[in-house]
């Protein structure tokens, strides 16, 4: 005998609130303060480079042709390692991606950090310099943030530490560079301005799907915290080796 429409009804009805009460739970877990957090971090750092705390890059005499300027070449070079490492590290982690949304996006991310990277060497090879002279032995300090972002065990951590890193590239490097000498840059800023978005979002969307206990928004806190001390020691780094070739 079929069940009487009042008792379809009222089973839908159950099944909805059922729905609504999984969907709320799930809500709960989603990690808003942490990544309220994590951008607080990353505008506090950003301010703090851009009123100069741990120093400013300079280009020299911007009427001087940028191939013939010693701290444009070098900071192009200087790039390379970073370009390179991220593609490496962003691609030894799509295994640990379950999400398929996530496995496309991170493979996407490798070929647009490998995009960038080409563009880096063409262009200094169009100047006749070696490109990857300062990746076969790049500056201790930003080493040490990709072997320290190399070592994290899980995804999520993982993606915290691009959170923040992409999140702090943009303002400390991109923008640097358009204000202070388009046109050396033009060629970089145009191949990954418009990439950055995308990489920040995913490392976003990880941190929203995978930091859902106390104890993953805790381990995310403790990297963003040692993340960015890192960072920030390998931009004094890059600032010193411009100054060191003026």
């Amino acid at each position: 005998m079929a069940a009487s429409p009042k008792v379809v009804i009222e089973a839908f009805v159950e099944e909805l609130e059922q729905l609504k009460k999984n969907v709320e739970t799930s809500l709960s877990l989603v990690p808003k303060d942490l990544l309220e957090d994590l951008q607080s971090m990353k505008d506090a750092t950003a301010r703090d480079i851009r009123k100069g705390k741990y120093g400013s890059f300079s280009f020299g005499d911007v009427s001087v042709p940028p191939e013939m300027r010693r701290q444009v070449v070098t900071m192009l070079k200087v790039l390379v390692y970073p370009e390179l490492s991220v593609a490496d590290q962003v691609a030894a982690r799509i295994p640990q991606l379950t999400d398929l949304d996530f496995k496309a996006r991170a493979s996407q991310q490798v070929i647009d950090e490998l995009g960038h990277a080409r563009v880096l060497r063409e262009l200094l090879q169009s100047w006749n310099e070696y490109p990857d002279e300062l990746l076969h032995q790049p500056l201790a300090e930003i080493e040490s943030v990709f072997k320290y972002v190399g070592s994290l065990e899980t995804p999520v951590e993982f993606f915290t530490a691009n959170f923040m890193c992409e999140g702090l590239f943009l303002p400390s490097h991109l923008n640097v560079m358009a204000e202070l000498d388009p046109k050396a840059f033009a060629t970089y800023i145009d191949a990954t301005l418009a990439d950055e978005a995308k990489h920040i979002a995913l490392a976003r969307d990880v941190i929203i799907r995978y930091a859902t206990t106390a104890e993953a928004q805790a381990r995310c806190r403790k990297v963003a915290e040692e993340v960015i001390s890192l960072f920030v020691k390998g931009f004094h780094a890059k600032v010193e080796a411009l100054l060191n070739e003026q």
